[in-house]
């Protein structure tokens, strides 16, 4: 008997276009040049391919992991059916452990934008009250309000690229050269970050 899953946790096709970059862009997208370009100058580019390339393959993965069958509908039921009961229980602690260290990160990186370029003088606990509540509400709305909120955050947040027409008018494009001046660990570093 196939599994169906509930219908506030299914999205159409056309909403994964908007949610994969969703997930990615985030308060990181205000800084990422600074970060890449400090290890690898640059050659900051070749970071960038390649870690694009290295995200195109993991998600090739994990569509194979997920056609797999309708008994793996998720990822607590992948490591269960693949690793077994015990080492599986085990991968999926480690995935809480660390999902819950980059929720921290990500909120706190938030509230210092917040109090940084907005509200200097406001309290970070009433601050991060309001964040959890909104943060609570989209979680219990299902992953269609997720989605919306992605597709929403993107929306908005791409007039900022249109920020990076004004320093390319001032650009020096012959700076790029000597192209592969750097090291193969020098630019593998920025692929982490």
């Amino acid at each position: 008997m196939e599994v169906k899953p509930k219908e506030t946790k299914l999205i159409s096709p056309f909403f994964v276009f908007f949610l994969l970059p969703g997930m990615q862009i985030g308060v990181g997208v205000l800084g990422f040049e600074r970060i890449i370009a400090k290890e690898a100058g640059q050659d900051a580019w070749i970071s960038v391919l390649i870690s694009g390339l290295i995200v195109n393959v993991l998600l090739w993965m994990c569509f194979k992991l997920l056609g797999r069958g309708p008994q793996t509908l998720d990822l607590v039921a992948i490591h269960k059916d693949l690793f077994g009961q015990w080492v599986g229980n085990t991968f999926n602690i480690f995935f809480i452990l660390y999902f819950i260290m980059i929720s921290i990160i990500l909120i706190r990186t938030y509230l210092e934008v917040i109090q940084v370029w907005m509200f200097p003088g406001v309290n970070v606990l009433m601050l991060l009250t309001i964040i959890l509540i909104l943060v609570y509400s989209f979680v219990v709305g299902g992953f269609r309000a997720v989605t919306g909120f992605c597709i929403i955050g993107l929306i908005i947040g791409s007039p900022l690229l249109l920020l990076n027409y004004f320093p390319l008018k001032h650009a020096h494009f012959e700076n790029l050269s000597p192209l592969l001046d750097h090291s193969f660990l020098e630019i593998m570093k920025p692929v982490r970050e």
